[in-house]
C-alpha cells in the first residue's frame, strides 16, 4: 500500500489499487519529481473538473 511511504495528507489523494511503482511512473510521465507533487496536482485538476460540471465529473 503506497499510503505506507506518504503522510496522512496525501492517503486521501491514493486511488484504490494504485501501488507506490504506478504513482512513481504516473509522476515522471507528468513532469513531477516527486509522487506527493504529483498527488496534489492531480488531486487539484480532479477538484477543478467536479466544480466546472456541477460536482458530476464523468469517471
Amino acid at each position: 500500500d503506497p499510503r505506507r511511504k506518504l503522510a496522512k495528507e496525501y492517503h486521501g489523494m491514493v486511488e484504490p489499487g494504485e501501488t507506490w511503482w504506478v504513482l512513481e511512473r504516473n509522476a515522471a510521465a507528468a513532469g513531477f519529481w516527486r509522487v506527493e507533487d504529483y498527488l496534489k496536482w492531480r488531486h487539484a485538476d480532479q477538484q477543478l473538473l467536479d466544480n466546472s460540471s456541477g460536482g458530476c465529473a464523468n469517471k
